[in-house]
C-alpha cells in the first residue's frame, strides 16, 4: 500500500506507470484440502470492515481504487524464487504453481488482478521443459 501511494506522489502514475506487482513472499506455500492456495491473514489483512483477512481480492480492490493496476507472482515450477537460489527472505517450498495452473489462474482471477508474473527459477531447478509447462500454462490462462 506504501508502494502504491509512493508511485503517485512521486508523480510516477502520472508519467504512465500504472502496475504494483506483488512479487514472491506473498503466500507461505500452503494449500487447503481442495489444493487452493492459502493466504496468511495475519500478512494480508482485512482493508476495510467486511472484508475477509487473507483475500488477496482486498489489496486488488486498493490498488484499482488508486487507479493502478494490479500484479501477482507465481513459478511455473513447484517451487519459487525464494526457494531454488539466494534471497533476502526465507526460503519458502511450494510456492509455485506447477500443478495447479488451472487452479492458480482462476484464483488470480477470482482476486482481480491484472497481471500475473510466472518466474521459471522452480522450473530450472526442477529441470523441467518451458516449452511444455508455459503451454501449460497458456492453456491456464
Amino acid at each position: 500500500m506504501q508502494q502504491a501511494r509512493a508511485i503517485i506522489a512521486s508523480g510516477m502514475r502520472a508519467a504512465g506507470y500504472q502496475y504494483v506487482i506483488i512479487d514472491e513472499g506473498w503466500w507461505l506455500g500452503d494449500r487447503d484440502e481442495s489444493g487452493n492456495i492459502v493466504v496468511d491473514p495475519k500478512q494480508w489483512p482485512a482493508l476495510a470492515p467486511g472484508e475477509r483477512t487473507g483475500d488477496m481480492a482486498n489489496i486488488v480492490k486498493y490498488l484499482h481504487g488508486l487507479n493502478l493496476m494490479a500484479g501477482i507472482y507465481t513459478d511455473a515450477g513447484k517451487f519459487g524464487c525464494s526457494y531454488a537460489g539466494p534471497d533476502l527472505g526465507p526460503r519458502r517450498p511450494n510456492t509455485g504453481s506447477e500443478g495447479h495452473y488451472d487452479q492458480d489462474f482462476f484464483q488470480f482471477a477470482k482476486w482481480g488482478f491484472d497481471y500475473v508474473k510466472v518466474d521459471w527459477c522452480g522450473g530450472d531447478q526442477e529441470h523441467l521443459d518451458p516449452a511444455i509447462q508455459y503451454a501449460q500454462i497458456a492453456r491456464a490462462i
